[in-house]
């Protein structure tokens, strides 16, 4: 039997989601292993030898396995495939996705305030080369490994199983792999805005631009902080969550008016008669 091939199953969307949660759990046990490493062998690290751990864990315990699972299983990849819709445009929804996103971290930041939960921040010297670095590392790498994962292989795996469904398990898995408290609520919540983006749109390219456009945003709010203190940025924080929600709404809202414009054109014009 050729590599990538099965025997025919019974139940090929059930074969499809054990696959997906088998995937899961080898990025979950490649994770804790890393964090094990990391506590036992390599701690304390300085800036430059996070960066390296965290740059090492993005690409080794979510991109690669993805890649391989995909080639020994033959998994559809992520960048195949036409839209669900094409009616919508990917501007507006991505404006809603990232303004959602960014109005349920500030909800989610103040809670943690509230609850007086402490962040494992990273402390570092805010200058143009380590954010630079944080962009890369903290941004961009793990938005475009997590969306290639979970919103890309994950989702176009259980495509057949229903948008909503694929949605929320997918999402589900990308919240409970974040294995920290309120992050795995906030990721939960933040994966069902991503996973619809890429069910809207079609395209993975979406997702991670709002992903990356999210934890730049983070990077960018600690480094103010570390540079002009808490206090002084709080204010802006709350101004940034209350126009992202404000933003979401409006978003919606055009898109709900878009929706019902279009739909009378979605139906499937009758074919005239010679």
């Amino acid at each position: 039997m050729a590599k990538g091939q099965f025997h025919s199953p019974k139940h090929p969307i059930r074969q499809k989601l054990l696959r997906c949660l088998l995937l899961a759990c080898i990025i979950l046990l490649l994770n804790l292993i890393l964090r094990q490493v990391v506590a036992i062998w390599l701690s304390p690290l300085n800036f430059t030898g996070t960066m390296l751990v965290m740059l090492f864990s993005s690409i080794v315990t979510l991109l690669l396995p993805a890649l391989l699972f995909t080639r020994q299983t033959g998994m559809k990849t992520c960048f195949r495939g036409k839209s669900f819709r094409h009616s919508y445009p990917p501007a507006l929804c991505s404006l809603l996705a990232l303004s959602g996103i960014l109005a349920l971290n500030g909800l989610f930041s103040l809670l943690v305030s509230l609850f007086s939960v402490e962040s494992s921040g990273l402390t570092f010297e805010p200058n143009g080369i380590t954010i630079s670095v944080l962009l890369l590392v903290t941004a961009a790498v793990p938005a475009f490994c997590e969306e290639f994962v979970y919103r890309g292989v994950m989702m176009s795996e259980l495509r057949e199983w229903g948008a909503v469904r694929s949605i929320v398990l997918t999402s589900l898995i990308f919240g409970l792999l974040h294995l920290s408290g309120w992050n795995i609520l906030f990721a939960f919540l933040g994966g069902l805005l991503l996973g619809w983006l890429r069910h809207v749109t079609g395209v993975l390219i979406f997702p991670i631009l709002v992903h990356f456009l999210q934890n730049a945003a983070s990077v960018i709010n600690n480094a103010a902080v570390i540079a002009y203190g808490e206090n002084a940025v709080y204010p802006v924080f709350i101004s940034v969550t209350a126009v992202s929600a404000v933003t979401a709404m409006i978003s919606l809202l055009i898109l709900i008016r878009i929706r019902r414009t279009i739909q009378p054109s979605l139906s499937i014009p009758e074919r005239r008669k010679p």
